[in-house]
């Protein structure tokens, strides 16, 4: 079963579109792949910003302003709105240099669904697919903790007196 038959499952009667891109906005297209967020995933990411901006932050972080933490809420949800997005795209390039191509990239509350209208019939393209998006993940987590390992706990960076440092 392909992903398109999958989607068509998905919808409440045949012939409809299924919730996933019945309710999504295209947001940007990267190479051929057109990227759509999901009502959920707006709901997911606001949820998000909100909790780091009057919770997490003013608690670890006092002494800001408002509008520091809202900037800072902000920017943390976006970055994980772009690390389910190169998920995703880590597994539509690789299927790319297979020969198959994805016809979108839905993000949604429960993260990110790659969907292709064409079904693989080689188990070996499919694994390497299918770890194509851990992969990306890892690479991030990675250069992640790296610059973190850089800017709080080198010596590089003098943070001690500032509001972010330790």
């Amino acid at each position: 079963m392909n992903n398109s038959e999958i989607e068509e499952k998905l919808g409440n009667e045949i012939g409809k579109k299924s919730w996933i891109s019945r309710y999504s906005m295209f947001v940007c297209k990267i190479g051929e792949v057109p990227i759509y967020i999901h009502f959920s995933f707006a709901l997911i990411f606001t949820l998000i910003a909100w909790s780091l901006s009057y919770t997490f932050f003013p608690v670890y972080y006092p002494g800001l302003s408002q509008l520091s933490y809202l900037v800072l809420g902000v920017t943390g949800a976006s970055i994980a709105l772009f690390s389910i997005m190169f998920h995703e795209l880590g597994h539509s390039t690789i299927a790319n240099k297979y020969g198959v191509k994805f016809e979108k990239i839905v993000l949604f509350a429960f993260g990110g669904i790659a969907l292709s209208s064409q079904e693989l019939t080689d188990p070996k393209k499919e694994i390497n697919i299918a770890f194509a998006g851990p992969s990306v993940s890892f690479i991030i987590c990675s250069l992640s903790f790296a610059l973190w390992l850089i800017v709080f706990q080198s010596q590089i960076f003098a943070l001690q007196d500032s509001p972010v440092g330790g």
